[in-house]
C-alpha cells in the first residue's frame, strides 16, 4: 500500500514538473513579433511645394476659334514629395512614435494600421535633435500598444529584433545585436547615467526609418534613427528610456492642458 502511494506520488510530481516546464517556456521570437504586430504602423508624409515655370517653358499654339497664334503660359505647377517610414503605437489613445525626419514640414500625414485602415495624423511633439516625433490619430477604439523595456539594462551583443517595413523586406522578421552604447548627455530628455543611443548591427533600408527594435520579451527597446555610411552598414537607435521620458512629458502636458 505504501509502495503504491509512493509510486503515484512520484508520478504526480513528475507530471507537475513536466507541465511547469512546458508552460514556463518563453514564447518564440515569431510568436512575440506576431503578438506585437498590430501595434506597428506605416507612415506616409507628403510635402507639396510650388514650382514656377520659366519663360522658356512657354509654348505657341493656334487658337481654333480665331486662327491666331497665341502664347500659352503653363503657370504654376505643384511638386509633391513623399516620404515613408515606420512607427509604433505607444498609447491606446492613438499616440505614435516615429522619426522626426519622416514628418518634417509635412502638410499631410497618413498612418496605415495593421488592419488596413488609413487615418490622418497630426504632429503633437517634434524634437529634431533626437530625431523623434509624436503623432496623434483619432481612433474609434482603444489601440494595441507595446510595452517599453528598461533600456538601462541593455548589454553589448544583446539580441534585438524588428519587423521590416521596407518594400524589400516588408513584414519580415530580422535580428541583430547591440554593438555600442552612447550618451548625448544634453537636452531635456537625457540622463547622464543611461545610454541615450545605441549602435546596432541592423541594416536600414528605404522605408525602415522609425522602425521599432524589440528584445526577446517583445518589449520596445529602441527606435531606429540613422545609419552609417560605412561598409558594416551599422545603424543607431534611440533608447526606450529616452522615448519613455519623451512620451511621459507630452502626456503630462496634455493632461494639464485639459
Amino acid at each position: 500500500m505504501k509502495l503504491s502511494f509512493l509510486k503515484y506520488s512520484v508520478l504526480f510530481w513528475a507530471l507537475l514538473f513536466c507541465t511547469t516546464l512546458i508552460y514556463a517556456q518563453p514564447a518564440s521570437i515569431i510568436d512575440q513579433m506576431m503578438r506585437i504586430k498590430p501595434s506597428l504602423v506605416e507612415i506616409t508624409a507628403v510635402n507639396v511645394a510650388a514650382k514656377l515655370d520659366t519663360p522658356k517653358q512657354r509654348s505657341l499654339a493656334k487658337d481654333p476659334k480665331t486662327g491666331r497664334i497665341v502664347v500659352l503660359n503653363k503657370g504654376t505647377t505643384l511638386a509633391t514629395y513623399q516620404r515613408s517610414g515606420s512607427g509604433v503605437i505607444l498609447d491606446e489613445s492613438g499616440i505614435i512614435i516615429t522619426n522626426a525626419h519622416i514628418v518634417a514640414q509635412a502638410q499631410q500625414i497618413q498612418v496605415l494600421l495593421e488592419n488596413g485602415a488609413q487615418i490622418n495624423a497630426a504632429v503633437v511633439r517634434y524634437a529634431p535633435d533626437l530625431d523623434l516625433a509624436l503623432l496623434k490619430i483619432n481612433a474609434p477604439v482603444a489601440l494595441p500598444t507595446v510595452a517599453l523595456a528598461d533600456s538601462s539594462q541593455i548589454l553589448l551583443n544583446q539580441e534585438i529584433f524588428t519587423v521590416g517595413s521596407s518594400p524589400l523586406l516588408k513584414e519580415s522578421i530580422s535580428g541583430g545585436k547591440i554593438t555600442g552604447l552612447a550618451s548625448s548627455r544634453n537636452g531635456a530628455y537625457s540622463n547622464a547615467y543611461e545610454s541615450d543611443f545605441f549602435r546596432t548591427s541592423m541594416t536600414i533600408y528605404k522605408g525602415d526609418s522609425g522602425g521599432p527594435l524589440f528584445n526577446r520579451a517583445g518589449e520596445l527597446i529602441g527606435l531606429m534613427t540613422a545609419k552609417l555610411n560605412s561598409q558594416d552598414k551599422a545603424s543607431f537607435a534611440v533608447s526606450s528610456n529616452k522615448i519613455r521620458r519623451y512620451l511621459m512629458s507630452y502626456l503630462k502636458e496634455a493632461h494639464t492642458a485639459q
